[in-house]
């Protein structure tokens, strides 16, 4: 990080590791290192909300952790027992709060539509994530991915799509029981939409626009972009 630093001024890093906080030592020898060298850089990571500490979290931040994403799932706890999940809903709760007052930016990770999903776990998840210091939230529809044990259970008898280009985690090839397709989009649509309508995630995105002028060039390509996709559509 010192090299990409100070040989080519990088100013930010994002590690793609789920295990990246579940060793607490390392993390905190990282974190005193990057304190330590003075590295002028901020970065990002993931975590599992089982794995962080309040301590950790407040040495991480210090050390210029500015965002950390948790794979939430779902605000049910039947449901993340159906996806073999070892969290709770309450561990999730106290992870982001933890981390949110360590004055890192959270991003939640969640998904729609796995089977065994109904109007009930839904509705739990529109609350959860209402609920939770957010600043960030990614929901993706559900997608058996060829080779994986969930795959491998629904092939052949509830699989409605057989495109593979359409396995990207933003189309609903698996229609969960008791739901049309068109029914779980309405469904995802809303839950993105009151997320982002709720006024304190307007002003946080409004504040960030007004102080980096490269954050705001960011959304106006996505809204170019979004605004070209429903034109197509």
């Amino acid at each position: 990080m010192k090299y990409l630093s100070e040989t080519y001024g990088i100013k930010h890093l994002q590690f793609i590791d789920d295990l990246f906080v579940a060793h607490n030592a390392r993390v905190v020898e990282f974190s005193q290192l990057l304190i330590a060298n003075k590295i002028d850089m901020t970065w990002s990571c993931t975590a599992r909300v089982n794995t962080v500490k309040p301590e950790t979290l407040a040495l991480m931040k210090e050390a210029g952790c500015w965002e950390i994403s948790f794979g939430l799932e779902s605000g049910s706890d039947w449901l993340l027992d159906e996806m073999k999940k070892s969290q709770r809903v309450s561990t999730a709760v106290d992870a982001v709060r933890w981390t949110h007052d360590a004055g890192i930016r959270v991003k939640g990770l969640l998904m729609l539509g796995y089977p065994g999903e109904t109007k009930e776990t839904i509705a739990l998840t529109k609350e959860f994530v209402k609920s939770i210091p957010l600043t960030t939230m990614n929901l993706s529809k559900f997608t058996p991915y060829p080779g994986s044990p969930i795959y491998r259970k629904l092939y052949g008898a509830s699989i409605i799509e057989s495109d593979w280009e359409r396995l990207n985690g933003m189309n609903f090839v698996y229609k969960a029981e008791g739901f049309t397709e068109e029914e779980l989009d309405s469904e995802y649509k809303e839950i993105i939409t009151a997320f982002y309508k709720r006024p304190q995630i307007l002003f946080y995105y409004t504040k960030m626009s007004l102080y980096n002028l490269t954050h705001l060039k960011r959304l106006l390509y996505f809204f170019i972009g979004f605004l070209g996709t429903k034109i197509k559509s």
